[in-house]
């Protein structure tokens, strides 16, 4: 269902977390378990959700890494009635199994190859 706005801040903060530790590479088993956390909390309201679409950016990153609940990620596969648009880096074979589209994008220039640190609000 619908959250209540403290909710909704607490959710918002939790993502926030998840996405400075996921930039990090030397996130401790705390830091970790915050950011499954996060990723489950998000799942469960799409699942919960009446949404038409949803996008999961990264979802299959969080996958590949272990980073989410699978039956939560096989709960919302499983849902017939919206269009999931879910990104990641590498193939997720959970997604190409069940998908109806699958593009790969090619990275031609980042700036990352220039040694430009990841940045708030644009790379997490």
């Amino acid at each position: 269902g619908n959250a209540t706005g403290r909710e909704n801040q607490q959710l918002k903060e939790a993502i926030e977390a998840a996405k400075v530790v996921a930039a990090k590479s030397d996130a401790t088993a705390e830091e970790q378990a915050a950011v499954i956390r996060a990723h489950n909390e998000n799942l469960r309201r799409v699942i919960a959700g009446d949404y038409a679409f949803a996008v999961l950016d990264e979802l299959g990153d969080a996958v590949n890494k272990q980073a989410v609940d699978f039956s939560l990620v096989g709960a919302l596969l499983a849902q017939n009635d919206r269009e999931l648009i879910l990104t990641g880096h590498a193939e997720t074979p959970l997604f190409t199994e069940r998908a109806d589209y699958i593009t790969e994008f090619r990275c031609i220039r980042h700036p990352f190859q220039s040694g430009l640190a990841a940045r708030r609000g644009i790379e997490f």
